[in-house]
């Protein structure tokens, strides 16, 4: 009798492991067939409009960083290109508040300047005027094209803003806060760059793909941040190595940041938001009464 019920014992046993070996096996399988992203194109464009799509649907928010590091260091260079010139094509005419920094003749701005930016891309007109908590505070900053291709017309802020004037475009005073030209604000000179930097570097016989994928934080949120490193810097790229951050719910760079050969932080820009819009003529005046021109 005690032979059986031993018996018994040994076959429940047999069994009960059985179960548990088959459960973990189930597990590790559900592991290793989580969630996973694939574009349903080869083509770079499609696979660009794609993602905007995910990025307008809120599609990747959920996603676990296990899953999006791997994806977006496999997506192909030329599907980035295309995405920056699709969101270029979409605030081709917007509104942008922007915090930037910038290294300058007199050094690097360690209080950010705060911007508020309207851009028309054709003809190109811009307005800009920098905001309450950074450097300038008060001053505004008008370029037309379609009035002066080669001068802005601005005021100082502060106590010196009582006389607006004109300044060449690419005039030492006219970059007093940036190393580039007021044309060069929108979101359109990035794409370009951008483009341009990635085909020298396929034609040098390399794949041109990101070196590293990684989450950071801004501002509550997520950023997918991606950085490419060139063969040198300038005259012949932009910048030695460049890292975009993409926020998983827009349809536009987040932050841009570039380093110089030395690997010293030559820029870094925050978009915290763009609005794309119709914008009036009247918004490139100043005469209008909203400015203190």
């Amino acid at each position: 009798m005690s032979r059986v019920v031993t018996r018994r014992k040994f076959n429940v046993l047999a069994m009960a492991v059985a179960t548990v070996g088959l459960s973990a096996l189930s597990f590790s399988a559900s592991a290793q067939t989580g969630p996973s992203l694939a574009f349903s194109s080869s083509n770079s464009d499609a696979q660009a409009r794609e993602l905007a799509q995910w990025f307008r649907t809120d599609k990747l928010v959920g996603l676990p960083d296990e899953v999006l590091v791997p994806f977006f260091k496999n997506i192909p260079t030329a599907t980035y290109t295309a995405f920056l010139k699709l969101s270029a094509q979409i605030y081709r005419e917007a509104e942008f508040w922007v915090r930037r920094q910038e290294r300058l003749p007199q050094g690097w701005t360690e209080e950010p300047f705060i911007n508020y930016i309207k851009y028309r891309h054709q003809p190109r007109q811009v307005y800009i005027s920098w905001l309450e908590g950074g450097p300038e505070a008060g001053a505004e900053v008008i370029y037309d094209e379609t009035v002066d291709r080669y001068r802005i017309y601005g005021h100082a802020g502060g106590v010196l803003g009582i006389q607006p004037f004109w300044l060449p475009l690419n005039s030492s005073l006219a970059k007093i806060s940036s190393n580039h030209s007021l044309r060069d604000f929108g979101l359109q000179y990035l794409a370009d760059r951008f483009s341009l930097d990635n085909d020298k570097v396929q034609r040098s016989g390399s794949d041109g793909k990101p070196v590293r994928v990684e989450v950071l934080p801004e501002a509550g949120r997520r950023l997918i941040a991606v950085t490419w490193d060139r063969p040198t810097g300038k005259p012949a790229y932009y910048a030695k190595k460049v890292r975009l951050g993409f926020d998983l719910r827009k349809i536009y760079v987040r932050t841009l940041e570039v380093w110089d050969d030395n690997d010293q932080l030559r820029e870094r820009m925050i978009v915290d938001n763009a609005l794309a819009r119709r914008l009036a003529d009247t918004e490139f005046r100043p005469s209008n009464p909203e400015y203190k021109f």
